[in-house]
């Protein structure tokens, strides 16, 4: 009896405990801790049945195995297999230095290298989801995106802008899917994206479509999928968020005055403070 009550431990303890060892998925909503808890990878068959399953390797690396979606463009994707540091809904990772009052963010910088396909309708893409207040839960403000790669489909609404960031020309859509969802395309495709969040977040602010009152509560990166994608891969993905010093989170909290709850389009447009 002690033996057995130790194997089930042991098995307990494997299944929860962070490993750079392969882990193998085909739950809808499995998750896998990395990292040594710093990421979490997700396989989220969030619109769809059909099946999806993922590995993970390494430090932050995951493959698409299989997936046996047959969706069009038109609907909302079947999967979205990513991986996240913050909090993504009420699942936190450790020690990643969100929830983060935006007008506090000096930096928010990200390296992610990813192999893509020429097949199936997919998308690469990272975002940032920002909420009205600090606590973890289903955010209420708006999601940001941005597209680096994509095969058969295009971002949610319509372009309102073109925009350039160093030499990199970005498309800027909008949507309105019950909160704001704002996506920057980028009009060059790449599998390696090294850059820093912040001036993404900044014209957002300046579309006062972000609140610099509001709290960013995770940056992701993944694939969306709608129709097959295996072999997609994120072969590594490291993020790191830059606060102004001497300014803790919870101060910023208590000192915040926003309680209202996030108004849908069009009356989302407000005067920013």
């Amino acid at each position: 009896m002690v033996n057995t009550l130790t194997a089930l431990f042991a098995v307990v303890m494997l299944l929860s405990a962070p490993s750079l060892h392969a882990a193998y998925t085909c739950e809808k909503y499995g998750t896998v801790v990395v990292g040594d808890g710093e990421y979490n990878i997700q396989n989220n068959v969030w619109g769809a049945d059909t099946q999806q399953c993922i590995t993970t390797f390494g430090e932050s690396g995951f493959r698409v195995d299989s997936s046996n979606h047959v969706l069009g463009p038109g609907r909302s994707p079947a999967g979205y297999p990513f991986i996240w540091k913050g909090c993504h809904w009420d699942i936190c990772t450790e020690n990643s230095g969100l929830p983060a009052r935006v007008r506090d963010i000096t930096s928010a910088s990200f390296k992610w290298s990813f192999y893509t396909l020429y097949t199936g309708v997919w998308n690469a893409v990272a975002e940032a989801w920002f909420k009205t207040t600090y606590s973890p839960g289903r955010p209420d403000g708006t999601e940001l995106m941005l597209w680096f790669d994509s095969h058969g489909v295009a971002p949610a609404g319509s372009i309102i802008d073109v925009i350039t960031f160093g030499d990199i020309v970005w498309e800027v859509w909008f949507a309105d899917v019950g909160w704001n969802l704002i996506t920057y395309r980028r009009r060059t495709p790449t599998n390696l994206a090294e850059i820093d969040l912040l001036p993404f977040i900044q014209d957002a602010v300046d579309r006062k479509l972000i609140h610099p009152k509001w709290f960013m509560m995770d940056l992701e990166a993944g694939f969306e999928l709608w129709n097959k994608g295996a072999g997609l891969q994120t072969n590594m993905f490291s993020f790191e968020i830059s606060i102004q010093p001497k300014r803790t989170l919870q101060q910023s909290y208590k000192k915040s005055s926003l309680k209202e709850a996030w108004p849908r389009v069009p009356s989302m447009i407000f005067p920013i403070e």
